[in-house]
């Protein structure tokens, strides 16, 4: 009988899966695309639409200060859910699709309320913030999902 002994390591599914700090470095840079996107989409609206000074939410600061907190809040969860999930790709899909539902819900009131109530609303402004939930999602999710994970 042969006594032989296996070089090979074993497999570790841990060691298939990229460390945060590959997820961070493609979160920051779908946060900053996110940002860039939104920021000229905004700026765009407000000279085809004329959209008051008063109507903060397409405001640049507004704009950019939201699409950093959203970037960097969808990073974060997916460290987390790349840390701890099975399927970590299916679940942030689903928690993104999720989170953009829940966050595009108040602009329906919004373009429902009198405008004295939210000055310069209208079917641009929504519409508008409309596309930039939805670029911050597509860039965001498609960016950490096939850019910070492995195939």
């Amino acid at each position: 009988m042969k006594n032989s002994v296996s070089l090979k390591t074993p497999v570790n599914p841990q060691s298939s899966r990229p460390g945060s700090g590959r997820i961070w470095l493609v979160g920051i840079t779908a946060t900053t695309l996110a940002t860039l996107f939104n920021l000229a989409i905004g700026l765009a609206a407000t000279f085809l639409f004329d959209v008051p000074a008063d109507f903060e939410p397409l405001q640049s600061w507004a704009i950019a200060f939201t699409s950093i907190l959203v970037g960097l809040g969808a990073t974060t969860v997916f460290v987390v859910i790349k840390r701890f999930a099975r399927n970590p790709i299916k679940l942030f899909g689903w928690i993104s699709g999720i989170v953009l539902v829940v966050s595009i819900l108040p602009l329906i009131p919004m373009l429902l309320m009198e405008p004295k109530y939210y000055p310069g609303t209208n079917l641009q402004t929504i519409s508008t913030l409309f596309v930039i939930h939805l670029v911050t999602t597509a860039v965001c999710t498609g960016l950490l999902i096939t850019k910070a994970h492995p195939q």
